[in-house]
């Protein structure tokens, strides 16, 4: 894919100019079709400002990079992340998956469960799930269960937290958390796969057209030459 993009962005600026420079003297007067004339354009935008768009892109993300590290900023865009189609879930599942599975190993080595609570904690990503976390933390200090505040945070998965109710009537909460790190660990997995495997091909036959219709685009002036030229029975 970068080595396709890469092949545009030559197209477009290298050659695209010197096409440019040539249709003058075949076409003479004749006026370019539409699709040559926005290659061409593009071309030149590109060519005229391609420095310009490499700082304006750099200054976006350094700035992007900078406000998304402030506290407010972090949570914010961390609780958006878990909104979007797809990867919210995707970034539940694996919050989950790290959580459950340093949880579930820690209470089976016989750490305390407010101390697993905090290193678990340590290893999520999500600010907002991480904060959720916490109230959690605060509520077991205050005598309440594990399973309950977590499903009330609403962050996990209603299965996982079920699980983690299940586990605590049972005894079995350390075994309960690993079988919770495996079934998504696996969902993440799965979605990951399904995901490269639709999104490479679109990408691709995007880049395919794109590419196509540049090339299309060198080649209307030459057959609308060869077809005027035919028509006034020109060899």
């Amino acid at each position: 894919l970068v080595t396709a993009m890469g092949i545009s962005c030559l197209l477009l600026i290298i050659v695209v100019p010197k096409f440019q420079a040539f249709l003058p003297e075949v076409l003479e007067e004749r006026p370019l079709p539409l699709l040559t004339q926005l290659v061409i354009e593009f071309g030149s935008f590109l060519q005229n400002h391609f420095f310009g768009i490499l700082i304006g892109i750099g200054v976006f993300f350094s700035l992007l990079y900078g406000i998304s590290h402030t506290l407010k900023a972090r949570r914010l865009l961390d609780r958006i992340k878990l909104k979007l189609p797809i990867l919210g879930d995707l970034l539940r599942q694996r919050a989950v998956s790290s959580f459950g599975r340093a949880l579930g190993i820690l209470i089976a080595n016989g750490v305390p469960l407010l101390q697993s609570l905090t290193l678990a904690q340590g290893i999520i990503r999500n600010s907002h799930i991480a904060a959720a976390i916490d109230h959690v933390s605060r509520g077991i200090q205050a005598g309440e269960s594990l399973g309950l505040p977590l499903a009330a945070a609403n962050v996990f998965p209603p299965l996982a937290a079920d699980m983690i109710v299940v586990g605590e009537e049972t005894g079995r909460l350390s075994q309960v958390l690993l079988q919770i790190a495996d079934i998504y660990e696996y969902e993440v997995e799965n979605t990951l796969s399904s995901l490269v495997s639709l999104i490479e091909p679109v990408a691709i036959a995007s880049l395919a057209v794109f590419i196509g219709a540049i090339v299309v685009a060198f080649f209307l002036p030459l057959v609308s030459l060869a077809t005027d030229l035919t028509f006034f029975g020109l060899p």
